[in-house]
């Protein structure tokens, strides 16, 4: 079929749990609502304990484990390792379109992010009225439109807490048009929060582009950092002028270590060398490897260069 594709099951509505399955390989693809594992979740669905590996490919609204999400639906502790491409709107590492008090809780995605289309993110590509906690990024995110996100691309009245963005977010700008790029979220208005959380990850492109949130209007943000060294050319948020004082934006052996442990809370460990990671992650190697900075020259000096 060409709607509600995945690689286990269609539709998931009606309390329906899916658990403890792992697809290792292939290629899923559909035109829209198309995921790893399921392609449409309603009605209290849950995906817990799941991992994909397989290629995803739509046009509209394509995760790495589910496509759409709405109806208090939840993936929880679920990882995506495969490429997830998308050609029109609604790109996520792990899902598509998130919406009507859904969560998405302690999951990460490590697989590339590819779009030609708005709303790309890490995690999702689009949230609204939903919930994002304990999730990380690792997959770089290439789109050329507008809305991309190291968890997610477009957020509203949304609640985004204890994730981490350690992966570069990439707007080739080819159509001419390429805006609101975030490490955290590109787009986030709408009475949404964001806290507890990092991003450690570049941001390359865009008009209105921001080491947290590429626009942001009417958001919440507390306790969040992003290292300055890795994110030179920006501030916190891309349509916030520069001569708001930045308290986000760190150097980065400010950031490793412990020396963030008075002001993360208890989702995250610390490792001398390292960036927190989130307690629990199931991509641990991954997350090891991504959570060690790159660093060029000594960082003691203390410079955005």
């Amino acid at each position: 079929g060409m709607e509600n594709v995945g690689a286990v099951v269609g539709c998931m509505s009606d309390g329906a749990t899916l658990k403890n399955v792992k697809v290792e390989s292939g290629r899923v693809s559909g035109v829209r609502f198309v995921g790893g594992i399921v392609g449409q979740m309603s009605k209290d669905a849950a995906v817990v304990d799941c991992e994909n590996k397989a290629e995803v490919s739509g046009h509209k609204t394509c995760g790495g484990i589910a496509g759409f999400m709405d109806g208090e639906s939840v993936v929880r502790n679920s990882v995506n390792g495969g490429s997830v491409t998308g050609s029109v709107y609604n790109v996520g590492g792990v899902a598509g379109s998130v919406t009507k008090n859904s969560r998405i809780e302690q999951s990460a995605n490590y697989g590339v992010i590819k779009s030609g289309g708005q709303r790309t993110g890490g995690i999702v590509g689009y949230i609204e009225n939903s919930t994002i906690y304990m999730c990380s990024n690792t997959g770089k995110i290439q789109m050329d439109d507008d809305y991309a996100g190291g968890i997610s691309g477009y957020a509203r009245r949304t609640k985004i807490s204890s994730s981490v963005n350690v992966a570069v977010v990439e707007n080739s700008n080819s159509r001419g048009k390429a805006q609101c790029i975030g490490g955290i979220s590109g787009y986030a208005a709408g009475s949404s929060e964001i806290s507890q959380s990092l991003n450690c990850g570049d941001v390359i492109g865009g008009d209105e582009s921001g080491a947290i949130v590429g626009y942001k209007r009417g958001v919440e943000v507390t306790n969040t950092y992003y290292d300055g060294q890795m994110c030179v050319s920006r501030n916190a948020f891309g349509n916030k002028k520069k001569s708001v004082a930045d308290t986000t934006r760190l150097f980065t052996n400010q950031m490793l270590g412990d020396s963030l442990k008075g002001k993360l809370n208890g989702e995250w460990e610390f490792a001398d060398g390292f960036y927190p990671r989130l307690k629990g992650d199931r991509t641990k190697e991954v997350a090891c490897v991504a959570s060690a900075p790159l660093i060029f020259r000594d960082t003691t000096e203390n410079v955005y260069t």
